[in-house]
């Protein structure tokens, strides 16, 4: 038996491939929990391939504008409304903050009211897992390295904001 290659994501096939399974993964993420949402656009606004990525979601009620953001990968999946936040730097930290803040709140017993999280069998191994990745998201949202910024000093998602930074998106 041969042993298993490792992907190649710089390889334009590979990387279509695993955006097209995080595209259907999201459209039913986001139909299963009942959000309204315009387009899923065909890649990610931002991504660590294939660990992680942040995927614009055009509005529902402004086409053309991003209504909230979408976090996947080998991580749980989460979507946040995008109104206020400009970049995928932005809604990966407003993501981590509301994960912050779910876990202080289940350890102190407190009500995590409109937030679900499935725990399996044993929700402290949950909760140790999901600190565990707030922390590598806080890490990469510090890391200025890990954020393109277009000519114009504005962090692009992916040549999909216009360059005055409204949060126009092409949803071709």
């Amino acid at each position: 038996m041969s042993e298993p290659t490792e992907l190649d994501f710089d390889d334009d096939a590979t990387f279509d491939a695993w955006c097209a399974v995080l595209r259907a993964e999201i459209e039913a993420y986001l139909t299963s929990e009942c959000y309204e949402y315009g387009k899923i656009l065909d890649w990610p606004a931002w991504n660590i391939a294939p660990h992680v990525a942040m995927w614009a979601i055009e509005s529902s009620e402004q086409p053309g504008y991003v209504g909230g953001w979408v976090l996947c990968g080998n991580l749980p999946m989460d979507y946040i409304e995008g109104d206020n936040l400009k970049n995928p730097r932005e809604a990966m930290a407003a993501i981590a903050v509301r994960w912050q803040d779910f876990v202080d709140k289940t350890r102190r017993g407190e009500s995590t009211e409109g937030v679900a999280v499935e725990s399996g069998d044993d929700p402290e191994q949950m909760l140790a897992m999901m600190e565990s990745r707030i922390g590598i998201l806080l890490e990469i949202v510090a890391d200025d390295e890990a954020w393109v910024e277009d000519i114009d000093g504005e962090e692009d998602i992916a040549g999909e904001e216009d360059s005055a930074g409204s949060g126009a998106v092409s949803a071709d």
